[in-house]
């Protein structure tokens, strides 16, 4: 027999069995790792160190739209290598918000390659309750309980004895179940992307949620019987009940905490509880969803543009209904509140909501009835939009049922003390819990999902506490809630009807819109393009913006600066009412890309109207910088030092605006800095060559061996900087004679479209430094 103590004893003893598995996993790991070339590794490490990586590893492709801004080679260890992994960070700025994704991908041991693994984690709680049962059938206690002092009796092989091993064996039978599902989904997962070649992140994501938030749940209800004093392993020799089912229909017949008695074990168990749930299916769950399966159906079927490896793609998902700032409340579509709802944006994604929706309405729906769990699910679906449009960034779109589903575990919180003190009230807090505390923890993602939109999380948790809260101060005043049969139909179908006019409005409009837009497969890849193409397109597709967008970029190369002005307000309302794509976004690249044109075009003024109309909609240092230059060449010193000041506090390495600082610093008679502002270049990245040469005024020969131009067919583009830059220093030091003829050769060599053709025609033109003449 095991002496019954108290639960912090108790804890300290599994905490120390706990890690005694993980260094024993590890130490199969650290056995295996090199042995199978490193396709044998485990998620989990005492020690890690990492290194710069200057690429990402051979086989390793980067997600689409992933914009790396650092990556590391990381390397797991415990007396000997478990792990090898390339991570990438990209770190986005919005005003005082910097929101970070992360992306990672396992190697071969020397971080050259990617590589196909096999994760041992699944091994982690087989391996504790293994050496639970063996060192409490074997040793008399595990070394946990041991350190705790808590004492196993030695039976021995009396026939008390032997009754107490087949009860122990059964205990631990049943504790150990639990761990099953997830180790079932990573074996089938690792079948598939060896059939495949590629891993699949559904699978990932529901072994994450059968690994993680089942056995998590399973734990919390087991802490919290134990802290009630209410396990029977402890009491008779017949193993917990808490951390294996639920108790569904008996647990509000049953006296608080009652001791279940042995039974045939947990097959008939769970024969017993599919028969009672089957009287009463959570009806409203199934029907959400389908509608949620459906849904995304038509997302996969009616896509705007192409799916991504990572799922898919952003106008798709804005056709469909996903919600953002802009779209939702400034530019009246409230109905994207509630469409985004039943959005997701993967498979992934919809696989982990509807698992947790499944258990949610197997948890929650037959205990505060079906019309208040689809109250619960849509309001707080509701609050959480709400809150991912007021806090979030004004570009970042938002889909998917978590805020909802979210709600529902909030709403259980104060909901659950409504139910007697049992195991059903255990699981139902344990999972609230499990759910509600990662969903809102900064760094805790999903494999499959990059961005976690924690203010919709947050939105939903609040909005259903406060809803579980004021249910159940209506329950404890007498008011059951509970319609009668003719209004909860009534109020039904209304919801039932409110869900697909939301649908319908969000998702069939896709097809017939798309319709009116260049299809993918003939629309140009850049702006170019449009701008070639846009008169030829413009009488089969009056209709899409990106046409009157690229005749606008023609009307501003031409001189036509009010009429491009024009055809690209016109092209911003019709994107309003047309286009899936940000509003936002659009606005930005369309207001940089006419900016950039009327710089080409020399029509300096409107160039700084458009650069200024983007700045409005997204501070970036590139722009800053050619607003600056802009300014320079209309004999505005000061803002263009004040522009080429701000990019630089926007992104410090960036070297082409360390560059014109300087410039602009020298012809405003301001002391020049480059100095100070070169120690955050990369000196030997191009064109950190240029500004070591402005800074240390280092001969211009020893800029060309150093960047490889040994001559004018080594690397064109270079070639043509080379010669502008050089010919800025000259003006520096008042060699008017030898700076004219560099300019001369950079618009020999210069693309039209670069900075540099359109500035030294300013300098010929009398414009900036270099006298007329």
């Amino acid at each position: 027999m095991v002496e019954r103590a108290g639960f912090w004893r108790r804890g300290v003893a599994a905490a120390t069995d706990l890690i005694l598995a993980q260094m024993a996993l590890q130490a199969l790991v650290a056995l295996l790792f090199a042995a199978s070339g490193g396709h044998l590794t485990t998620g989990i490490t005492f020690y890690s160190s990492c290194r710069p990586a200057q690429a990402a590893p051979a086989g390793v492709t980067v997600p689409s739209g992933f914009a790396v801004t650092s990556q590391s080679l990381c390397t797991s260890r415990f007396f000997a290598p478990t792990r090898a992994v390339y991570v990438a960070w990209h770190e986005e700025k919005a005003g005082a918000v910097t929101t970070t994704t992360t992306f990672a991908a396992p190697t071969s041991p020397d971080g050259s390659t990617a590589m196909r693994v096999l994760g041992l984690d699944a091994l982690f709680y087989p391996l504790f309750v293994l050496l639970r049962w063996a060192s409490d059938r074997f040793a008399g206690g595990s070394p946990g309980r041991r350190l705790a002092r808590i004492a196993v009796a030695d039976l021995g092989g009396t026939a008390e004895g032997m009754a107490f091993a087949r009860l122990l064996a059964r205990r631990y039978a049943r504790f150990a179940w639990i761990y099953v599902p997830g180790a079932l989904v990573v074996l089938v997962g690792a079948v598939v992307e060896a059939g495949s070649g590629t891993a699949s992140p559904t699978l990932a994501a529901l072994a994450w949620v059968a690994q993680n938030a089942l056995v998590g749940a399973a734990q919390l209800t087991a802490a919290m019987a134990i802290w009630r004093h209410a396990d029977t392993f402890y009491d008779a020799p017949c193993g917990t009940v808490v951390a294996t089912r639920l108790e569904i229909a008996r647990a509000r017949d049953m006296a608080p905490d009652a001791a279940s008695p042995t039974g045939p074990g947990p097959l008939l168990d769970l024969a017993n509880a599919l028969w009672l749930a089957r009287q009463r299916l959570p009806w409203v769950t199934l029907a959400l969803a389908g509608v949620m399966i459906v849904v995304f159906a038509g997302e996969v079927l009616f896509p705007w543009a192409p799916a991504t490896p990572a799922g898919l793609s952003v106008e798709t998902l804005m056709a469909w209904g996903g919600v953002d700032r802009e779209l939702a409340i400034l530019l009246g579509q409230p109905y994207r509140l509630l469409a985004a709802i039943f959005l997701h944006a993967s498979a992934a994604h919809l696989v982990v909501n509807l698992a947790a929706l499944l258990v949610a309405g197997f948890l929650i729906e037959r205990g505060i009835g079906p019309l208040l769990f689809g109250a619960v699910f849509l309001l707080g679906g509701l609050a959480g939009s709400l809150a991912s449009v007021t806090f979030n960034p004004p570009e970042m779109i938002s889909v998917g049922a978590s805020g909802a589903i979210l709600a529902l575990f909030a709403a259980a919180l104060p909901l659950g003390t409504a139910l007697p003190r049992g195991n059903q009230r255990r699981w139902l807090w344990a999972w609230a819990l499990t759910v509600c505390i990662p969903a809102v923890t900064p760094g805790v993602t999903l494999p499959g999902l990059f961005v976690v939109d924690r203010a919709d999380h947050a939105g939903g948790e609040v909005g259903g506490l406060l809803l579980g809260i004021i249910v159940g101060l209506a329950w404890r005043n007498g008011l059951a809630l509970r319609p009668s049969r003719k209004a909860g139909l009534a109020a039904a179908a209304g919801l039932a009807g409110l869900v697909g006019i939301t649908v319908l409005v969000g998702g069939l409009r896709a097809p017939t819109q798309s319709a009116r837009l260049v299809p993918a497969g003939e629309a140009p890849a850049d702006d170019a393009g449009w701008e070639r193409q846009a008169s030829q397109l413009l009488a089969r597709y009056p209709d899409d913006p990106r046409v009157r967008y690229g005749l606008a970029l023609q009307e501003a190369g031409s001189g036509l600066a009010a009429q491009a002005t024009a055809d690209l307000d016109a092209a911003i309302t019709g994107q309003r009412k047309l286009s899936p794509v940000h509003a936002g976004d659009f606005r930005f690249s369309a207001h940089a890309g006419l900016g950039a044109n009327f710089f080409d075009a020399g029509d300096l003024d409107d160039a700084i109207a458009q650069f200024t109309a983007a700045l409005d909609e997204r501070p970036r240092a590139e722009l800053y910088r050619q607003r600056g230059i802009s300014e320079l060449y209309r004999g505005r010193g000061a803002e263009a030092v004040s522009d080429l000041r701000q990019a630089l506090t926007i992104d410090p390495k960036e070297a082409y605006a360390i560059l014109w600082l300087s410039i602009a610093a020298e012809r405003t008679g301001l002391a020049d800095p480059i100095a100070a502002t070169a120690q955050e270049a990369d000196l030997q990245k191009w064109p950190g060559q240029l500004v070591r040469y402005f800074d240390t005024k280092a001969s211009i020969d020893r800029v060309r061996a150093a960047a490889g131009l040994l001559d004018l067919a080594s690397d064109q583009h270079r070639v043509c900087e080379t010669q502008f830059y050089e010919a800025e220093m000259r003006i520096m030091h008042r060699e008017f004679d030898a700076a004219r003829p560099l300019f001369e050769r950079t618009l020999a060599t210069c693309p039209k479209t670069f900075i540099e053709y359109r500035a030294a025609l300013e300098e010929l033109a009398g414009h900036g430094g270099l006298p007329p003449g």
